[in-house]
């Protein structure tokens, strides 16, 4: 138990005891939206959102969910991974390996983001 525990990073020390972290439950699809929406145009990307699905983050990663997300214009090849804990965003960040966002599953954002005359 130890060993998976510590290797996870999935367990804290309390005492002499081990105990199993408690997550947080999953953010609110709205505050994934929007929070998306924002860092999308803090990142000044072109092009629509593409998302991977919600899920829980592993080792050292900050907060307990994360998804990645990424523009969909084929000029926009940057990654980015995006922390919630607490129904909060924590942070993001352009994606490093241990974010699996180069492997990841991509969708629309919904609902898209507005499309505002002569914005392409």
């Amino acid at each position: 138990m130890a060993f998976v525990c510590l290797t996870t990073g999935g367990c804290a020390l309390s005492g002499n005891e081990i105990e199993a972290i408690q997550r947080a439950g999953a953010p609110a699809p709205s505050l994934v939206q929007t929070t998306v929406a924002a860092e999308f145009r803090t990142a000044k990307l072109t092009g629509n959102p593409q998302i991977s699905d919600l899920h829980q983050t592993t080792g050292p990663q900050p907060g307990d969910w994360m998804l990645c997300f990424k523009s969909d214009g084929a000029d926009q090849a940057v990654r980015y991974a995006v922390f919630f804990r607490n129904d909060k965003l924590v942070t993001s960040r352009p994606a490093a390996i241990i974010d699996g966002c180069h492997k990841a599953d991509y969708h629309p954002l919904e609902p898209p983001l507005p499309r505002w005359p002569g914005s392409g």
